[in-house]
C-alpha cells in the first residue's frame, strides 16, 4: 500500500485500516501483494543479461510465541519446543545482477484446504517452474535447497522442469553412483561417495564485528572465517 505524497497523518491512517476503524477499507489482500512482487521480481531477472539464473527455496517457521490468537497453530523454536506461529515457503531468484521474490506462501496444517507440507512444496515447485519457463532457452535454471528439501519427488520435479540442483543431504542412506579416484563410476550410499569427493577450493571470507553499545558508533573489527573445503563429486 502507498499513501499519497504529502498525506496528513498518514501512520493514523494505516493503523486506522489495520483495526478496521476506517470506512474507507483498501481491496488490497495478502494475496494480491505477493503476486505484484513475484511478478516484479519475474521481470528483474528477466532483465539480466547473464545465462544463470540461481532459485533459492526455503521452507522456515514464521514463530509467534506471545501470539494470543492462535493458539493451535504450532511450529519448533530454536530449542525444539512448539510455540505458536506458521510454517513458510519461499523462493528467491537471483542472478549476479538482479535478484527477486519468486514465491511465498504461509501456511497451517489446521486449514480446512491443507493437505500436507509434500503438497505444498511441489505447488511451489511447479508455480515457480511454470514462471521461468521462458527463461529456460537462454538461461540455465539451478535450484539452490536446503535439507529441508532432500526428497526423490523433490528432484524428479525439478529435472522434469530442466533445472539442475544443489541439495544439501539429509538421508545418508540415500544409494547413489559416483566417481572414485582412479575415475571408475561405483555403487554406494552416501558415505562412501564421501570419502571419494575431491577437494577443488577452499573460500575465505571477512566481515566486520561490531563491539560495544552506546549512542557512540561502535568499534568494528575485521574477523577473518576460514570454511571448510568446497568438495563436489
Amino acid at each position: 500500500m502507498v499513501l499519497a505524497k504529502g498525506a496528513k497523518d498518514g501512520g493514523q491512517r494505516v493503523i486506522r485500516l489495520a483495526t478496521r476503524e476506517s470506512t474507507r477499507r483498501s481491496q488490497l489482500s495478502a494475496e494480491d501483494v505477493v503476486e505484484k512482487l513475484c511478478s516484479r521480481g519475474l521481470r528483474q531477472l528477466s532483465q539480466s543479461e547473464t545465462n544463470d539464473l540461481w532459485l533459492i527455496g526455503d521452507g522456515c517457521d514464521l514463530r509467534k510465541p506471545y501470539a494470543r490468537e492462535m493458539p493451535a497453530l504450532k511450529v519448533r523454536d530454536l530449542d525444539g519446543k512448539l510455540v505458536r506461529g506458521y510454517r513458510t515457503l519461499n523462493v528467491l531468484g537471483v542472478s549476479p545482477q538482479r535478484r527477486g521474490i519468486l514465491y511465498h506462501r504461509l501456511f497451517s496444517s489446521k486449514e480446512q484446504d491443507f493437505s500436507s507440507e509434500s503438497a505444498e512444496v511441489q505447488k511451489a515447485l511447479e508455480t515457480v517452474g511454470r514462471a521461468v519457463q521462458p527463461l529456460l532457452g537462454r538461461r540455465t535454471v539451478t535450484w539452490i535447497l536446503d535439507r529441508g528439501f532432500d526428497d526423490i519427488a523433490v528432484w524428479r520435479t525439478i529435472w522434469e522442469q530442466q533445472g539442475h540442483l544443489l541439495c544439501r543431504i539429509s538421508h545418508d542412506e540415500r544409494r547413489v553412483k559416483f566417481m572414485d579416484a582412479q575415475g571408475r563410476w561405483r555403487s554406494g550410499d552416501i558415505s562412501q561417495a564421501r570419502r571419494a569427493l575431491q577437494g577443488l577450493a577452499l573460500a575465505e571470507s571477512e566481515m566486520m564485528v561490531c563491539v560495544g553499545r552506546g549512542r557512540r558508533r561502535p568499534n568494528c573489527s575485521p574477523l577473518s572465517l576460514k570454511s571448510r573445503p568446497v568438495r563436489f563429486a
